[in-house]
């Protein structure tokens, strides 16, 4: 599960990458439509470094069904874009062209975006599933033995109870009637219930109370 977890991580920030990438390459490729080729030319030439480093972490922490082809498509989708803003533009009738940008460069950034957007959406679904299901697991593995401290708790509640009522009650009756019978000299019955022994010391100590009496 840490692995799945690492890997959808891993393919989430790849995916950062490139649409940061794609955007640095966007203000290089209007440096060069306003004519300014060699600043946007090296802008561009950095981004696509970036973008080919996302690329292939992306590609190398592939592990969800169709993830593959999300990745296959963000590469082609920005082979074409490189290909549109790599024509010659500086010194052409497109320099400065903004209608020419967003009819032939436009509309295949926002493409390459939107597949690199899938990407992210599809590794972020998988870590919500897949965290959610580890807490489920710890809360099914938490539950016995939550279940058996409970369990436990009510067993030494129910165990002091009787220990109280067949024991320690008749021996606390015992002891105040031996009281009772040394202060005033009358005897009184005392009835217990349960314990054999005890209720054999009861009647054992009411005979020594009829000798004593006598």
């Amino acid at each position: 599960m840490q692995k799945i977890l690492d890997d959808n991580y891993s393919s989430i920030n790849a995916a950062r990458m490139m649409r940061n990438a794609m955007e640095r390459e966007e203000q290089g490729f209007f440096f060069i439509l306003s004519g300014r080729w060699e600043e946007g030319g090296a802008m561009i030439a950095m981004a696509d470094r970036l973008f080919q480093q996302g690329y292939t972490t992306a590609l190398m922490h592939v592990t969800l069904p169709g993830e593959q082809e999300h990745v296959e498509a963000i590469q082609r989708s920005h082979l074409t874009y490189q290909n549109r803003i790599n024509k010659p533009v500086a010194g052409t009738v497109h320099q400065g062209d903004l209608d020419w940008y967003l009819l032939n460069v436009r509309a295949i950034s926002v493409e390459t975006k939107t597949a690199i957007e899938k990407l992210m959406e599809l590794n972020a679904r998988a870590m919500y599933t897949t965290s959610s299901d580890l807490k489920n697991r710890a809360h099914r593995a938490t539950m016995p033995g939550i279940v058996a401290i409970i369990s436990a708790f009510l067993f030494a509640i129910i165990f002091n109870y009787f220990i109280n009522y067949y024991v320690v009650n008749p021996i606390i009756r015992i002891r105040r009637n031996i009281d009772d019978f040394l202060r005033s000299g009358q005897k009184r019955h005392v009835r217990i219930e349960g314990v054999e022994e005890l209720t054999e010391l009861a009647a054992s100590i009411e005979n020594l109370e009829a000798r004593a009496r006598n």
